[in-house]
């Protein structure tokens, strides 16, 4: 997310600058907009209330270049204080939650966005905006829905990638093992080849690691 933010803000101060007579070049200090930056987290994972995210992690230390993202988890029952002061948000808290318990309840987005949407208070302030946009609605919560079995799948995949490369790794051990013993044992270069599918580069690093002549 900072990253995220680093970007956007480049972009931003990039408009301001060609829109306002702030000149880059100059030697005199030119002022510009200070940047706040805060993000809404509503995602399933257990997160606190408050978190401080800064852009130096990705680095693994500090950097020349630092930008800090105030985190802010809006999941319903989160942030009790920032919810009573913005209603529309808290609204939006407790339709999220809605639809999340929905759509396990009843195993489809589209319902679940109607049931939650039908249920919700009528003293809502967002109740009426989202009944004259359900379809919008339900578009947002669909495509929410396809990026987790996106990532879903991508985690699948990724799993799937470790065990091969496990493996790989692994095959690779075994056949170093028996060219070892094949070399200690005398066996001609051929043989070694054929049996533990090793290149002759590499069995003759073999050799001359464990001290072994090749003819």
């Amino acid at each position: 997310m900072p990253m995220r933010f680093f970007i956007y803000a480049a972009k931003l101060y990039e408009k301001y600058i060609a829109g306002s007579d702030y000149y880059q070049y100059s030697s005199v200090l030119q002022t510009a907009p200070r940047p706040k930056c805060i993000c809404f987290y509503n995602g399933t994972a257990n997160q606190p209330e408050r978190k401080i995210l800064r852009l130096s992690e990705a680095f693994g230390g500090e950097g020349d270049i630092e930008v800090v993202v105030t985190m802010l988890n809006i999941n319903y029952g989160k942030n009790k204080a920032l919810m009573e002061a913005c209603k529309p948000l808290n609204e939006y808290s407790w339709l999220v939650d809605a639809i999340r318990k929905y759509q396990k309840e009843l195993g489809n987005i589209e319902f679940a966005v109607d049931r939650a949407i039908g249920e919700m208070p009528e003293d809502f302030l967002i109740k009426r905006f989202l009944l004259l946009n359900k379809a919008e609605v339900k578009g947002m919560f669909l495509t929410e829905y396809d990026q987790n079995k996106v990532l879903e799948q991508e985690r699948r995949d990724s799993i799937k990638y470790g065990i091969a490369k496990g493996l790989e790794r692994g095959m690779k051990q075994a056949n170093e093992r028996v060219a070892v013993d094949m070399l200690k044992d005398n066996y001609p270069l051929m043989a070694i080849t054929k049996i533990s599918q090793l290149s002759e580069d590499a069995i003759r690093k073999i050799a001359d690691k464990i001290g072994v002549t090749l003819a």
